[in-house]
């Protein structure tokens, strides 16, 4: 398997999750505020999830088993969510219910341990209100680490 694999089965986990709105399997950029918001607008709401990869940690041991060195692949990936604030509607309650059940889904799937993956726990890193462009918006970070064994 490899980064590709690892991001569409993120992909298909947050897209799985209720409420997640537009799921995006890379970091979006745009040129304007307004393109980057309509990135993420679903039904006049800003509401989506994008998925990146931060980091790639290697290391290497001897294996007997398989006659040569592995090497272990350690992924964190960083799912990023957006919501847009309406406070009359409670939107932050709404928002933390999406948020945990990203971190449950991803907790809970078997689909990578089923490929061979080494998954770490979900980690909810932030919950904040942030400016997105000129919308005010719910803000969360949810990071795993997923390891993988290859021969090299």
């Amino acid at each position: 398997m490899s980064y590709s694999a690892i991001l569409a089965l993120l992909n298909t986990i947050i897209s799985g999750v209720a409420g997640t709105g537009k799921v995006h399997d890379y970091q979006r950029l745009a040129r304007t505020e307004q393109e980057f918001i309509t990135l993420f607008t679903t039904d006049s709401v800003v509401n989506g999830w994008q998925i990146t990869r931060r980091s790639t940690a290697n290391s290497f041991e001897d294996s007997e088993e398989l006659d040569g060195t592995l090497m272990e692949s350690v992924y964190e990936y960083i799912m990023t969510g957006f919501y847009g604030i309406d406070d009359a509607a409670a939107t932050e309650k709404t928002f933390q219910n999406i948020v945990e059940a990203v971190s449950d889904a991803l907790a809970n799937d078997e689909t990578m341990k089923a490929a061979g993956y080494n998954t770490g726990e979900p980690q909810i890193l932030v919950v904040e209100p942030r400016a997105f462009g000129p919308v005010l918006c719910h803000v969360a970070e949810v990071s795993i680490q997923i390891a993988e064994l290859k021969e090299v």
